[in-house]
């Protein structure tokens, strides 16, 4: 029994039985997709840690790498009984995988999204489970099929991971054409090298730009991504298919000739052809405006104020003048090289808040004279005016003023998913909040204490700890007077906290370790001190802790989860439970002073430079 679902591939409807269990952290992303070759981009969009290890009978030696799968369970209390969906990202070699008929290893995060909701810890605790599952066609909203040229290539070899593929998700069949001749005799068939990697040994040069066209191994529809990897591409570089935003007349035509089984075949090279002739027949005009650049890493000396070029918005992208930029420590890190920028010279900053002065075509959702706040990357906000993808903006309410958003913006979703998905305080739970007069700190003191949780707080002078008390820290810890991990033990009658929160990293990670109760959670979130020194993993297993260093990205990587993730942020904002501390602001000009009084902790609270 079968119907036509997606992209008219064949796909059964009816729901068999295998076994489940969960791999890697509770709310983790399982392995790096080894098997599959995919590393990284498992826990980023659109996988988004919905992923999962395949025993033999469905891994097909890796042929099934990127397929969709629907799974459900039913058979236990905490089951939702809702079907979820997850992509096979790596293989699973032993154990159930191979001695079932089919097993699902899947990530922490796939495994309690079954669950009923709040019920996710209950159901990753009742062990191997008995689920259904169907195949089902990958749906990832519009994302761009991606290509990541391993590293290991050059000009006369070339191996792609093939990611994000729409539709079926798996292929039969993988081919590549040189340089921009139509002719379809010039295409060359790929290797399936292992998992999701296709490779081709030419002996000889191979002349970019690259197309490469995929075949569907059920339905036998091909895609052609044309000229997706350009001249001059790198080893170890991710490229995309060409990007568009998809107007809802273009939708419904796609549509249309979807249901006539056309969109492989027809639609999309006349609609990336004449985007491509669009852009290309495109004329851009350039001004200078002022930014901070950096030329190399170092102390604050290495910010220097100029002239940049500023372009007109391409596709999907808007222009927006910056009325307020928010200053945080990952700001330093970049400066200091301790994280690498992709480029350099490259232009610091990580959240702004501004007018939208122009938008580029396909833009549908965002009109000039918005302010619209961002966060998180495009790294580049130090400016006076800067190009934005327009889905990475959300929209400031008009009770909340640019320089409040802007020193909110990436501390209070920051504080958003600490709080409330890395690990879900809930009354009753104890916390430590290292650094709790910094600007992520008092929003987590505050939070926290709206939430029910009794706070410690760590600070380094009497009148940061007055502020962290007035933000809602039930005791507050000094830490240049006292030793913070005895002061815990003692307010905790020797129990520990369920949670750290440390941003500080080097001078304070063992000791947060120290603090935490059996089967406590360490959220290592920063590094202000310098990075932790490293230390065997056998640490934690007298009390079973457990260890997480999250990312933003991780948590705000669809457009849905950053629009809740912000407007939690500035509802709280505006009901006045949570209070911004904008305690200082600086010319952008002069961002190395405010770098160099951030780094020697005389600030508290939020910094916003003002352009």
């Amino acid at each position: 029994m079968s119907r036509k679902r997606g992209r008219n591939v064949l796909l059964s409807i009816r729901w068999s039985s295998a076994g489940a269990t969960w791999y890697g952290s509770p709310n983790g992303a399982g392995s790096d997709g080894g098997s599959c070759g995919y590393g990284a981009a498992v826990s980023q969009s659109p996988l988004s840690s919905m992923v999962t290890a395949i025993g033999p009978s469905l891994y097909k030696s890796g042929k099934e790498c990127g397929a969709c799968y629907q799974v459900k369970c039913t058979k236990h209390p905490s089951c939702s009984g809702k079907p979820v969906r997850v992509v096979i990202t790596d293989f699973c070699p032993g154990g159930p995988c191979v001695s079932e008929s089919a097993h699902f290893d899947l990530s922490g995060t796939a495994f309690g999204a079954m669950a009923i909701a709040g019920q996710d810890d209950k159901l990753r605790d009742a062990g191997t489970l008995e689920i259904g599952f169907a195949r089902v066609p990958c749906d990832y909203s519009g994302k761009n099929i991606a290509f990541h040229v391993d590293p290991g290539s050059n000009s006369n070899y070339i191996a792609v991971v093939v990611e994000f593929e729409d539709g079926d998700g798996d292929l039969a069949r993988v081919d590549l054409k040189e340089g921009s001749t139509e002719s379809n005799e010039e295409w060359r068939e790929m290797q399936q090298s292992w998992g999701a990697v296709w490779k081709l040994d030419a002996g000889a040069q191979l002349h970019p730009p690259f197309s490469i066209r995929l075949t569907s191994q059920y339905s036998g529809k091909t895609l052609v991504a044309k000229n997706v990897i350009p001249d001059g591409w790198k080893p170890g570089t991710t490229y995309r298919s060409l990007r568009f935003c998809v107007t809802m007349e273009l939708a419904r035509l796609i549509k249309k000739l979807e249901i006539l089984g056309y969109l492989f075949n027809h639609i999309t090279p006349v609609v990336l052809g004449a985007l491509t002739t669009r852009a290309a027949a495109a004329t851009t005009t350039t001004e200078m405006v002022k930014a901070i650049r950096v030329y190399e890493h170092g102390g604050p000396e290495v910010l220097k104020w100029e002239d940049v070029e500023i372009g007109e918005p391409g596709q999907c992208e808007i222009r927006v003048k910056n009325k307020a930029i928010g200053l945080n420590f990952i700001d330093v890190y970049f400066r200091k090289g301790v994280y690498k920028a992709s480029t350099m010279p490259f232009t610091p900053g990580m959240e702004a808040v501004g007018e939208v002065i122009a938008v580029g075509p396909g833009v549908t959702d965002r009109k000039v004279g918005e302010v619209v706040a961002y966060a998180g990357g495009p790294m580049g906000s130090y400016t006076e005016e800067q190009i934005l993808p327009a889905n990475n903006v959300v929209p400031v309410p008009p009770s909340i003023s640019p320089s409040i958003a802007a020193s909110v913006m990436l501390k209070g979703m920051t504080a958003q998913f600490l709080l409330r998905r890395c690990f879900k305080v809930e009354p009753g739970h104890t916390i430590l909040v290292q650094a709790a007069a910094g600007g992520v700190g008092s929003l987590l003191c505050q939070w926290a204490n709206a939430l029910g949780a009794t706070v410690i707080g760590t600070v380094s002078t009497k009148e940061k700890a007055a502020q962290a008390k007035d933000d809602g820290c039930h005791h507050v810890i000094i830490y240049k007077e006292e030793d913070f991990v005895a002061r815990v033990k003692e307010i905790t009658s020797g129990n520990g906290v369920n949670v750290v929160y440390d941003s500080v990293g080097k001078d304070t990670f063992q000791g947060s370790l120290a603090c935490l109760k059996t089967r406590g959670y360490m959220v290592s979130f920063g590094q202000s001190s310098g990075t932790p020194d490293p230390f065997p993993v056998s640490v934690l297993a007298p009390k079973s802790l457990f260890l997480t260093r999250p990312t933003m990205m991780h948590y705000t990587a669809t457009r849905d989860e950053l629009l809740e993730t912000a407007g939690e942020v500035f509802a709280n904002i505006v009901s006045g439970m949570l209070r911004v501390r904008a305690n200082h602001t600086y010319p952008l000009s002069q961002a190395a002073q405010a770098h160099a009084d951030l780094e020697s902790r005389k600030t508290s609270g939020s910094v916003v430079l003002l352009p």
